[in-house]
């Protein structure tokens, strides 16, 4: 055979030419045989040739060689039954390789037309109900919320997604208890870059709490306007220092099962016991999270008293407490109630926790109440704040319902601390706040 010398050819228009010396390169024919390559492309450029071996089917290839030798004799090329063997076997590689890709490749699944930038746009604009209901929060609040995470603390968009969309994905899981799927579908994403800046932005409403959940100016030192404006006499005179309420919350949890018997407590269902304290505006001064469900609420304040790296809101040193009639002090104590339920009207992750690490979950409490005082601070008119402001959630009422309530739960052998145990704790109570 006489050796055809390398050439570079002219590629044809007919685009089959690329395909049929890319797979002839990546068998390496050119360094194993390089007169075949050679005359395997010049042969190639033969139209009829190309379509001869283009047409045949693939499993007839080498069955009929001989048969495509003889008939590729009758024009100006002759072809041997090793030249059209290359041929085939390139043809069936590239066969191979086009199957082989068509059957990798992925079916589309997030097809829908509305993306969810599309969609985030489209509630902005639209009726300002619209925008309460899916991301319980007034617009001009939801825009205010996107530039405090990006200017104060970091909060960054991706190539992709931008800071709106990152933080619609964030609320609309919190305030609808969505799941990870749910968000798929719903923004049109998949599922590993929501988990990611789901945590981008607990993150960034994480360090935001530790500028929000706090007392505000100088609070710790005034008698609360509440207190001090009050119609009732024994409120301006008993609580003229009062600084808030505090109380116990049990959130949902889920746990793994060698952990969840600790977890369940009094509800009889897997829960963390979580600590708050509010003012008289209904805003967060101060939370404890991720305690046990088992966990005793004097067990949980106990150790917010200790620990002073918590930074519990302590009275200043001097200030009186005085507590004279046990129906006042439950009406004083209406206030964290009604705080907790709008807090957990709001974002109703609270009542069906997803699947999170335990850690996560507690993050997303302090995430809630950071929000809630977020919203609280400007939106004083939010319509969860003015309903549970209502005739039908007043005092009176609510001290109706006090008399009536059931206290089997305090028969509980597992709570229930003797005569002594409460002493002690109200003497250490009274030494951490300087009780006069």
């Amino acid at each position: 055979m006489i050796p055809v010398q390398p050439i570079q050819p002219l590629v044809p228009v007919d685009p089959s030419y690329d395909a049929f010396v890319k797979a002839l390169v990546e068998l390496d024919l050119e360094f194993a045989h390089p007169e075949m390559f050679y005359f395997a492309v010049e042969l190639f450029f033969s139209t009829p040739h190309r379509q001869l071996f283009l047409a045949l089917p693939s499993q007839a290839y080498m069955s009929t060689s001989s048969t495509s030798s003889s008939s590729s004799s009758s024009s100006d090329d002759m072809v041997d039954s090793e030249q059209i063997k290359i041929i085939t076997l390139a043809k069936q590689y590239l066969d191979g390789r086009t199957s082989s890709n068509a059957s990798r490749q992925k079916n589309p699944c997030r097809t829908c037309t509305l993306k969810g930038h599309d969609w985030v746009v489209d509630v902005l604009q639209g009726h300002p109900v619209r925008c309460h209901d899916a991301f319980r929060m007034p617009v001009d609040v939801f825009r205010r919320l996107c530039m405090v995470l990006r200017d104060d603390h970091g909060l960054t968009g991706s190539t992709n997604v931008s800071i709106p969309e990152m933080v619609v994905m964030f609320v609309y899981t919190l305030g609808h208890a969505q799941s990870n799927r749910d968000i798929q579908e719903r923004f049109q994403h998949s599922g590993e870059p929501i988990s990611r800046l789901f945590h981008t932005v607990l993150l960034a409403v994480m360090k935001l709490s530790e500028e929000i959940i706090k007392p505000r100016g100088n609070s710790l030192h005034e008698t609360p306007r509440y207190i001090r404006d009050h119609a009732k006499v024994e409120y301006r005179i008993c609580f003229k220092d009062c600084i808030g309420a505090l109380d116990g919350c049990h959130i949902s949890a889920i746990v793994s099962p060698e952990n969840k018997p600790k977890y369940v407590g009094r509800k009889g269902v897997p829960t963390q016991n979580v600590l708050a304290v509010c003012d008289f505006d209904m805003m967060y001064t101060y939370i404890s999270v991720g305690w046990p469900g088992s966990a005793h609420d004097s067990r949980v304040l106990e150790h917010s008293l200790r620990v002073e790296r918590l930074k519990f809101p302590k009275p200043p040193l001097g200030m009186e407490m005085v507590f004279t009639n046990i129906n006042v002090v439950a009406l004083l104590r209406n206030v964290i109630e009604r705080t907790f339920g709008v807090t957990k009207k709001k974002w109703r992750i609270l009542n069906s926790m997803t699947s999170f690490h335990i850690r996560t979950q507690s993050m997303i409490v302090i995430a809630c109440m950071a929000l809630h005082n977020f919203i609280r601070l400007h939106a004083a008119g939010d319509v969860d704040f003015v309903d549970i402001d209502s005739p039908s959630t007043s005092e009176d009422a609510y001290m109706t319902d006090l008399g009536t309530q059931n206290v089997e739960n305090a028969e509980d052998e597992y709570l229930v601390i003797d005569d002594t145990s409460m002493s002690q704790f109200r003497d250490m109570l009274a030494e951490q706040l300087s009780i006069v």
